[in-house]
């Protein structure tokens, strides 16, 4: 494998000039991609958000867990 002219940090393959706009279309969906990700992950981690509480304590807890144990 060659190395590209206009090398890209991530691709070292020689790109023919239609695959070359195909690469740069799939860099740009990934980075869109990655930063909507990003996005989600910074609306869910909100330090002010009260924590949800197990629903079940102890030997309640345990019991489930029994009865789901039986069933399989």
């Amino acid at each position: 494998m060659k190395k590209d002219k206009k090398q890209d940090d991530t691709m070292t393959v020689t790109l023919k000039q239609g695959q070359r706009q195909t690469w740069e279309k799939l860099k740009v969906m990934r980075d869109v991609m990655i930063d909507e990700a990003r996005k989600e992950k910074v609306s869910t981690n909100n330090p002010n958000k009260k924590r949800k509480r197990k629903r079940y304590y102890g030997k309640q807890r345990f019991e489930k867990t029994q009865e789901k144990n039986k069933k399989t």
